[in-house]
């Protein structure tokens, strides 16, 4: 079985598939949140490299996935709140409504919560405990 560490390292290394996934068959599972092309090929970059950092030095892995789970329900975030935002300078000016939230999106939030949430509570001991003996988390 991986430990924590490792299946989280494995999660991010694994950056490129989802990016073929949203390259070949249009599916971004990983991005939804990031329309243009350039900011997702920024986001998988940067996930790829929290997949480096992690095996690099394993111990920073709790923190690197709680912090990339955190960009990106931000980023999820604002991609729902800002076309809801938009949409009494819409309905004046006559434009086409657009909602934020689509199918794509909500599984791009529960996958980014789901790592979150096992970063978290599966290392929230070894993180107080690192913390309590002087350590920065």
């Amino acid at each position: 079985m991986l430990s924590r560490n490792r299946l989280l390292t494995s999660y991010y290394l694994a950056t490129p598939a989802f990016w073929l996934l949203d390259l070949l068959a249009h599916v971004p599972i990983r991005a939804a949140g990031l329309e243009q092309p350039g900011w997702r090929i920024a986001y998988y970059l940067f996930a790829f490299g929290c997949g480096l950092l992690c095996r690099w030095r394993p111990r920073v892995s709790p923190v690197v996935g709680m912090a990339e789970s955190s960009v990106n329900i931000l980023l999820l975030a604002l991609s729902v709140l800002l076309p809801i935002f938009s949409l009494p300078g819409q309905l004046e000016t006559g434009e086409p409504l657009y909602t934020g939230l689509t199918p794509l999106r909500l599984a791009n939030f529960v996958l980014a919560a789901c790592v979150l949430l096992f970063s978290f509570y599966s290392n929230q001991a070894a993180l107080a405990e690192h913390v309590r003996r002087g350590g920065h988390a």
